[in-house]
């Protein structure tokens, strides 16, 4: 029998390849890499999951595609993987909110293009704009919430991830850093709109901070919602 520690998919979980893939490729893309009709009609992770475990096929393509995001495996590409370390990691800075009700329950969305996929609203910073004015920035575009409806607590910074793979987004940035702002939400939920020019978000609600399971985000975002949740919290994310 083969040894599992020679095996590259070893210990990776069909759940986390598929999410992962969506998470950066995004549903129509990984649709035209992988053309099967779970990716193209109506997607969803669940649904996936049924279809790769009873298709050999379909699953063989998408765990390709997989060591093909994460750079492979063999000599040429540890050798490849030896030369990216020695270039220096570019992150682009991102905020992220955690809105906060006056039950203490905070407000996380379900993405559009990933089904059972919740978040906290985040997004990127442009060029000569400030964290808080890029947080209010994205709020406005996420969910369309005024400034006067939340008040800012406190604000965190330094929670970095890097993409899989050691891909590059926007040509040079191979993860992000983020700064997280605590927020008191001030509105209702009539305050919240997701129907936005470009929804990002499909469903909302509140939960309770020690309730939210990291089965919700892919892999190489987990370590940083334990430490946020941790950090402004003092609570354990449910693994």
């Amino acid at each position: 029998m083969p040894s599992q520690s020679k095996n590259p998919l070893h210990g990776v979980t069909l759940e986390t390849i598929v999410r992962e893939l969506v998470d950066f490729y995004g549903w129509d893309e990984l649709g035209r890499r992988v053309s099967i009709r779970c990716f193209t009609h109506d997607p969803g992770i669940k649904s996936s999951l049924h279809f790769l475990r009873r298709t050999p096929w379909a699953r063989a393509k998408v765990e390709r595609l997989y060591l093909g995001l994460r750079g492979g495996v063999g000599r040429v590409d540890s050798e490849r993987g030896r030369e990216e370390n020695k270039e220096e990691i570019l992150y682009r800075p991102n905020v992220a909110a955690l809105l906060v009700d006056p039950e203490g329950r905070v407000f996380i969305a379900e993405r559009t293009d990933v089904r059972d996929a919740w978040q906290f609203p985040q997004g990127g910073v442009d060029d000569g704009e400030s964290p808080e004015a890029a947080l209010a920035r994205e709020l406005v575009e996420e969910i369309d919430l005024a400034p006067e409806k939340y008040s800012l607590r406190e604000q965190r910074g330094g929670y970095r991830y890097i993409f899989p793979g050691g891909r590059r987004k926007w040509r040079k940035f191979r993860g992000q850093e983020q700064t997280y702002f605590l927020c008191d939400f001030l509105g209702g939920d009539a305050d919240i709109n997701l129907a936005t020019a470009h929804p990002e978000f499909r469903n909302f609600r509140w939960i309770d901070p020690g309730t939210f399971s990291l089965r919700w985000v892919p892999d190489f975002k987990r370590q940083v919602y334990r430490d946020v949740l941790r950090d402004f919290f003092g609570v354990a994310a449910l693994d």
